[in-house]
């Protein structure tokens, strides 16, 4: 669902008006719109805000008629407007019923970005039900089409004030653009949250629930009111915590798309706002990084306010059982947080992935690689890890990923003695598993400057330094003798007789990368 302001400015009962002030709020969703005058202020003026449920995303109609040139009212009432979550005014009969639009309204507008929009001044065959009937034709054909459901569910919820944003505002949201009654309950069915439509109707919430408890097939038509077709999905708020969505509409089936859409856009919406959440659950925005879902990924961010292009880094620990790894995520992640901001720290397929808030040095980066590596063997959790870092778009995450998911055992085999890995090794486990599987043939010549050497006495030792000299110790001479437990010399000579047969220094690049192919691949057919 996507009609925005903006959008219904080319209706034809809207073509002629004018946006006087709050243009930057042009692109905001429309759900509904409504008329509202207010008389004067008091009484029935604080119930109106305090005690009515406003759906958010409302443009609203009204040509102040009780309060034609009262500035300092319609001043209080705009504010309140947009606290509730409006997102627009349509003012009728300008120059008829209110004299002018005061230059203090046009700026509290501006500074809220609140469009107010301006029907034609001095014109007595307006009528409401014009616009109203084109906005809602809009949207409801707009509704029929919708494959954003979810996130226009959460864009409307997120630009509430900070103490509207709850489940019941969530709930009145889609309740009023599905016009269905939403029923939100615990694991026990006891409703949490509950939203009415039409809203002035209680719904039968516990007769209504205990029925459908008893209910395999969704929907169903319910038995006390064969009129009403009813759903039921599971919710999972928590790992240890999961309830019910409960839904029934008296005019006709949702459309399942919706319904997926809607499953989707409550959950987030309890990860961000539920009840005893003490902090955000931001796997659905990982997962439309991963998924590289351009438009995900933009308007999650938003909601979540994050600037996802900032996002350079993703550390990846690989579970290699299949462990839940749930219960290690909030360790890991407070561990994290000593080293650098964390972004976002989720569990993804079971496995879990970070993503730092910005670049991480190569010193602050390899210290807390180093703790995490000695937090999992601490810990004995089957998790290796994975550095992929200066990742220049949100398209190199996912490409990082599968890369990791698909090859990181491969590296493993390669270098056994690391403690973490970086996306370039992994890169190069790639490229050495798709040489090894081109067949018989490539990998026999791939072989070819190793066939000799084994046939030397000590070839199978020249083998092993020249495995661990070029993959596991960064040709580091002293560390290759510490690692095989001989003295430096042994290994100088043995580099050196390598090297005098192949006709190049042992550790010179470019000529000693087919060298490393092949020690490589070697290494994953033993395996």
């Amino acid at each position: 669902m996507s009609v925005t302001l903006n959008d219904i400015l080319s209706l034809p009962s809207l073509r002629r008006s004018t946006v006087l002030a709050g243009k930057e709020g042009l692109s905001k969703i429309i759900t509904s719109i409504s008329v509202l005058e207010c008389s004067a202020p008091g009484a029935i003026y604080d119930e109106l805000f305090t005690g009515a449920e406003f759906a958010g995303g409302e443009v609203i109609i009204t040509a102040f008629a009780g309060i034609p040139t009262d500035v300092d009212t319609q001043l209080q009432l705009l504010k309140q407007f947009a606290s509730v979550g409006e997102i627009g005014i349509i003012l009728y009969y300008v120059g008829i019923i209110m004299p002018d639009v005061d230059e203090r309204f046009l700026r509290l507008a501006d500074s809220l970005a609140f469009p107010v929009i301006c029907m034609p001044r001095n014109d007595f065959s307006l009528r409401y039900s014009e616009v109203i009937c084109e906005v809602m034709d809009a949207i409801v054909r707009d509704q029929a089409g919708s494959t954003t459901f979810a996130l226009d569910l959460l864009e409307q919820a997120s630009q509430l004030d900070a103490h509207n944003r709850t489940m019941d505002s969530v709930l009145r949201l889609a309740s009023d653009q599905l016009r269905v009654n939403l029923i939100l309950t615990d694991a026990n069915y006891r409703p949490l949250n509950i939203a009415a439509w039409p809203r002035n109707q209680k719904p039968p919430a516990e007769t209504w629930i205990q029925r459908q408890t008893r209910t395999g097939q969704m929907p169903v038509l319910v038995e006390t009111n064969p009129s009403i077709w009813g759903y039921r999905e599971d919710m999972h708020f928590s790992p240890a915590r999961k309830g019910f969505l409960f839904a029934f509409s008296e005019t006709r089936k949702i459309d399942p798309s919706l319904w997926q859409q809607l499953l989707n856009g409550i959950q987030i919406a309890f990860n961000l706002w539920g009840q005893d959440h003490d902090r955000l659950d931001l796997s659905e925005l990982l997962k439309a990084i991963i998924q590289d879902d351009p438009i995900r990924m933009r308007r999650l961010g938003n909601i979540y306010n994050l600037d996802v292009n900032a996002l350079s880094d993703v550390w990846i620990l690989h579970n290699l059982s299949g462990k839940d790894i749930s219960p290690w995520v909030s360790p890991i992640r407070e561990l994290s947080r000593e080293y650098s901001d964390i972004a976002i720290c989720e569990p993804y397929e079971n496995n879990i992935l970070l993503l730092p808030s910005g670049h991480v040095n190569l010193q602050e980066s390899e210290a807390w690689a180093g703790a995490l590596a000695a937090y999992c063997k601490e810990k004995e959790l089957p998790l290796v890890l994975t550095r992929c870092t200066s990742l220049k778009r949100t398209s190199d995450v996912k490409t990082a990923y599968t890369d990791n998911q698909a090859y990181i055992r491969d590296a493993m085999m390669i270098f056994p003695k690391r403690r973490y890995f970086t996306l370039q090794e992994v890169a190069f486990a790639k490229q050495c598993r798709l040489l090894a599987e081109q067949g018989a043939e490539t990998v026999s010549a791939l072989m070819e400057p190793l066939e000799p050497i084994l046939s030397w006495r000590d070839g199978k030792e020249v083998i092993k330094t020249l495995g661990v000299y070029l993959l596991d110790k960064n040709s580091s001479i002293t560390e290759t003798a510490a690692e095989l437990f001989v003295h430096k010399n042994t290994v100088k000579y043995r580099l050196q007789k390598a090297g005098d047969y192949l006709g190049f220094h042992i550790g010179d690049m470019p000529h000693s990368q087919n060298l490393m192919n092949a020690l490589a691949i070697r290494r994953i057919l033993e395996n």
